[in-house]
């Protein structure tokens, strides 16, 4: 509800102006509760918003400069320059940064009485399309300016920690959708969202709509990362990913390093169009390519293998496969596979692994270089279809019967309760002790630590599992002898470990570790 009964005009105009020009305009009752006014006042606004613009346009003297009138151009120009400035390098700013930067470009331009309000600053981002998303009423997020199409948010809670010298533990969340990437950062304290990010995906015209490029995916993700403030980014403790589930992409293990080094060099804006890369076209859950006859043709077989099959999963008594199997359909990864195989086998000639795009974000992260290591979760096994939910592997009479392949020679499967770790007193590669580090065991199984961090995070499918560091005598006790060599990894300005698997829960949910 209103808490005051008059408006300057400018404000009265800067709302109509939000409602009537936003690319994505909010809803009148959204609009009135973020500006604590009522929905009457801004229909009644949007009525004479040419009364509006004549009365702003031709009150200049009636208030101080930055205090609601006509925006004085130059240090409008300089601030904006500024702020592109800051953009470039990947810093995110804050109102109140604007705020003193305007009031120094006005002093070194001699202009006295400029105020930079809070009003001031929010028509410069509208004049300027500098506003990100506005949060829900009663958030206590503070809205800030990152770099070219990302959106950023701090909490209050965040710019305190920020000028705290007694810095806490993070969690840090990626979510890969379709159209954009997200990131979080959570207080492991307190679990509340210190900061997020959101930037848009940039579509290939080249490709489908059910087709999306890897490259420009990756340089998203990076987008995301680099826009959180850096501050917080030094004291991440835990990493999360998550994504689109169904999809499916193939790449070569052995060139991702390479490849990424090349990608991520910043030197030619295009090359993520422009260059071949190992790694195929992710092809979506939009993806239509198997046609209906042939998905029936597929599920006919199947249902004639399953009708007089039955497992026994871990020593249980006997139960129907087909009614544990998950359904395949166009889009999902083993029919995409199986249609690909059949009819565009040239197509992923010299791919090694697959997996969704998560798994090879991970794949990525963790610099891995051989498809041993290439690791998926159930959940993402699951929804890629024919995958026994009893048995946690594919159903052998789809994948032989229908699409005639073995899946389960292609990804590792991982599970939540594959892990086991005692604690050590010393670090294995530094000597630093009481380190701690979450690992997954399996065929990738050792952990690389950030240096300058008390704690490296691998992802193990669905959950991590929390452990201890290991010296040379530990490792021999533990179920994998790698865990003696650990290594620093680092990419998208961040570390992370090996076994960081896709198919996981964000960081909001890793609050409960």
């Amino acid at each position: 509800m209103a808490t005051r009964r008059s408006y300057p005009a400018a404000f009265k105009l800067s709302v109509v102006l939000e409602l009537t020009q936003s690319a994505s305009p909010p809803s009148v009752r959204a609009l009135a509760q973020r500006h604590s006014v009522t929905p009457s006042m801004i229909r009644k606004w949007v009525s004479i918003k040419t009364e509006l613009e004549a009365a702003v346009n031709g009150s200049g003297g009636q208030r101080k400069l930055g205090s609601g009138r006509r925006p004085n151009a130059s240090i409008d120009t300089a601030l904006l320059q500024w702020v592109q400035s800051q953009q470039q390098i990947g810093k995110g700013l804050t109102d109140r940064e604007m705020q003193k930067q305007a009031r120094v470009i006005a002093a070194a331009q001699g202009v006295t009485d400029f105020q930079a309000s809070n009003g001031y600053i929010y028509s410069f981002k509208q004049r300027n399309k500098l506003v990100a998303p506005s949060t829900a009423a009663g958030s206590n997020k503070r809205r800030k300016v990152g770099p070219a199409g990302v959106s950023v948010q701090v909490s209050q809670e965040a710019t305190a920690l920020g000028n705290s010298p007694v810095q806490r533990d993070c969690m840090f969340g990626i979510d890969i959708g379709l159209k954009n990437v997200k990131c979080a950062l959570v207080c492991a304290t307190t679990g509340n969202i210190l900061a997020t990010s959101s930037a848009s995906i940039q579509h290939d015209a080249n490709l489908q709509e059910s087709e999306q490029s890897v490259a420009n995916i990756l340089l998203t993700v990076l987008k995301a990362v680099q826009a959180l403030p850096i501050s917080l980014r030094g004291c991440i403790r835990s990493v999360g990913i998550c994504g689109v589930m169904h999809g499916i992409v193939w790449w070569r293990s052995d060139a991702i390093p390479q490849a990424m080094s090349e990608l991520l060099s910043g030197g030619d804006p295009g090359i993520a169009t422009t260059k071949s890369w190992p790694w195929s076209t992710y092809i979506t859950f939009l993806d239509q390519r198997c046609t209906p006859a042939l998905l029936a043709k597929w599920r006919a077989k199947i249902q004639l293998a399953n009708s007089t099959a039955t497992a026994t999963p871990f020593g249980t008594e006997p139960v129907e496969v087909c009614s544990s199997t998950s359904p395949i359909a166009s889009g999902y990864g083993l029919a995409t596979f199986a249609y690909v195989m059949e009819r565009q086998p040239r197509e992923i000639v010299g791919f090694d692994a697959c997996g969704t795009i998560q798994d090879f974000v991970a794949f990525v992260l963790c610099e891995h270089s051989t498809s041993t290591q290439n690791c998926m979760d159930v959940t993402d096994a699951f929804s890629w279809g024919g995958f026994d939910i009893n048995t946690k592997t594919w159903n052998p009479h789809t994948y032989v019967d229908a699409v005639h392949h073995d899946f389960n020679t292609i990804v590792n499967l991982k599970y939540s309760q594959c892990a086991s770790a005692r604690p050590s007193s010393t670090h294995a590669a530094d000597g630093e002790s009481s380190r701690r580090n979450y690992r997954p065991d399996g065929n990738s199984c050792s952990s690389s630590r950030p240096a300058e961090w008390q704690t490296s995070v691998p992802r193990d499918g669905r959950s991590p599992v929390r452990s201890h560091d290991y010296n040379g005598s530990d490792a021999g006790a533990c179920r994998s002898q790698s865990l003696a060599h650990l290594r620093v990894k680092r990419r998208f300005s961040f570390s992370i470990s090996h076994g960081f698997n896709g198919g996981g829960r964000d960081a909001a949910e890793i609050v409960s570790w």
